[in-house]
């Protein structure tokens, strides 16, 4: 099983270099809205396509992936850096799905399992899209990720983590805005049971909310 583990883990890392120089990358309408915000931010102008008159950003677009487009549109064949982070950001995820797994799990069936997860076909294809979706799923994967080690350690710096990182989401994709307000209101349930309270703990919550209030 070992063995075999390893071979899918060299072929899938064969695939991800092929994909990285023979899939590139595609855009559609709701990838459009992503950069037509990020262009109004940069030029205080929404720019919009024939049939789309729309004079402001429109709720559609969350302002979070279109800011990042503007900052990578001021590089070089911006297409080709954001191909390979989107296909980082799946290898990422399927990291932290592995750990995630090897509790429960023998880790060559763990790894098997997170090499899938990569070519699972709709990763495959939204990782050549300018969308939220990987993006999304590697920030999701990573709450978890927080989640679990809270519960293993009881810790309370990794729920103060979860709030930041909802707050980051929720202006990625709006539907994560459940997730903040959960994630806060278990940290101040939380927080005020312990005894020994630092300013340490606190500082991730505040900048989640500050950047939901901004």
């Amino acid at each position: 099983m070992k063995k075999f583990s390893n071979i899918i883990l060299v072929l899938t890392g064969a695939f991800l270099v092929f994909h990285v120089l023979f899939l590139w990358m595609y855009t559609n309408i709701d990838g459009y809205f992503y950069w037509a915000f990020g262009q109004y931010v940069k030029t205080g102008v929404y720019p919009f396509l024939p049939s789309f008159t729309y004079l402001r950003p429109t709720t559609i677009s969350p302002p979070l992936y279109g800011i990042f487009l503007m900052y990578l549109g001021f590089i070089p064949r911006a297409d080709i850096l954001l191909h390979i982070l989107q296909l980082l950001m799946l290898a990422g995820t399927a990291t932290l799905l592995y750990k995630l797994l090897t509790p429960f799990v023998h880790k060559p069936v763990a790894l098997i399992l997170a090499c899938l997860f990569i070519l699972f076909p709709a990763n495959v294809i939204y990782s050549s899209s300018m969308m939220t979706e990987v993006p999304a799923q590697f920030l999701m994967t990573c709450y978890v990720y927080l989640a679990h080690r809270f519960i293993a350690s009881k810790k309370i710096s990794f729920l103060s983590s979860m709030v930041l990182l909802a707050a980051v989401m929720t202006v990625l994709k709006y539907q994560f805005l459940f997730l903040t307000l959960l994630s806060f209101g278990l940290f101040a349930f939380f927080f005020f049971q312990k005894h020994a309270k630092r300013i340490v703990h606190v500082f991730p919550a505040i900048l989640g909310g500050s950047i939901l209030l901004l």
